[in-house]
C-alpha cells in the first residue's frame, strides 16, 4: 500500500505540535486492514455500509484505550 503521502503529512503534523508544545494533543491511528477485503468506494449500498461500520466499530475497539486516554486529555484542556 502507497503510504508516503500519509507518512509526509504525519510527520510535519507531529512538528507542528511540537512547536506549540502539545505533542500529546496528536494522535495517529494505523489500522491493520491488510485482512479486510478491498470495499469499492463508490457503492453505497446498505450491505457495504454495513461493512464499513463493522470495520470501524472493530478498530475502535481495539484502540479503544487509547481513544479513551486521547479524549480525557481533550476534556481537560
Amino acid at each position: 500500500m502507497m503510504t508516503g503521502v500519509a507518512e509526509t503529512v504525519n510527520y510535519q503534523i507531529i512538528q507542528i505540535y511540537d512547536a506549540i508544545e502539545r505533542p500529546n494533543q496528536y494522535l495517529r491511528i494505523i489500522p491493520d486492514l491488510s485482512h479486510e477485503k478491498p470495499l469499492p468506494v463508490d457503492d453505497a449500498s446498505e450491505e457495504k455500509i454495513s461493512e464499513l461500520q463493522r470495520i470501524g466499530n472493530e478498530q475502535a475497539s481495539k484502540y479503544n484505550e487509547q481513544l479513551d486516554k486521547f479524549i480525557d486529555l481533550l476534556l481537560a484542556e
